[in-house]
């Protein structure tokens, strides 16, 4: 058994869209290559669920995060919201 993230941006008409965990770090680290730019200049609601897996097949929800991201005109997110995402993802995997 294991953990898996699963990672949900939430749009302003309240539809969900699921991204990866890798992309949504790449996000945060302030990629060059990675922006969101349908979310620019926005501020969309997040949720990130820390699950028990099994192979694939998530067997309990361990935790979920939420919260507000913005983002730039380019689509990046603002960097005064990295922090608390950065210390969340570093705290769960000690």
């Amino acid at each position: 058994m294991g953990f898996g993230f699963r990672v949900f941006l939430i749009d302003e008409d309240d539809s969900i869209t699921r991204t990866s965990l890798a992309k949504f770090e790449r996000l945060r680290a302030q990629d060059p290559k990675e922006q969101f730019s349908r979310y620019a200049e926005k501020k969309i609601r997040y949720a990130m669920a820390v699950l028990e897996v099994k192979g694939k097949k998530p067997l309990s929800v361990v935790q979920i995060n939420y919260g507000y991201l913005s983002f730039d005109s380019e689509g990046k997110l603002d960097p005064k919201y990295l922090d608390s995402i950065g210390i969340f993802i570093f705290f769960f995997l000690l």
